[in-house]
């Protein structure tokens, strides 16, 4: 998800919050759209900051590795324009569940 979609998941009220964390070494992003664009976070990394579960800088990603494919992603480029559109509808009606709960406390 972008930076501004996961730093409204992790409640922060802009996107300033979510990268003072990655600078602390809190939380890492996935990686970059296109190589060289914006920050792109998965939720899996999310939770784990959100619980307070850090990864030690540098340390190696459980989801990808030599030689282990990255299903997620490939999966992704498989789907048709019509099922990523839904799956980014989906995600981001769950996070304003999740947001509105957070309100309401």
């Amino acid at each position: 998800m972008t930076t501004s979609l996961a730093a409204f998941y992790c409640g922060f009220r802009n996107s300033r919050g979510l990268h003072s964390a990655y600078r602390q070494g809190k939380v890492y992003p996935y990686g970059r759209r296109g190589g060289s664009g914006h920050y792109v976070w998965k939720r899996d990394d999310l939770d784990e900051f959100l619980r307070s579960d850090p990864k030690p800088a540098g340390a190696p990603r459980q989801d990808v590795g030599p030689g282990r494919p990255r299903k997620a992603l490939s999966a992704l480029r498989r789907a048709g324009a019509r099922e990523r559109a839904q799956a980014s509808i989906d995600a981001l009606a769950r996070v304003r569940v999740i947001a509105a709960r957070g309100r309401n406390q």
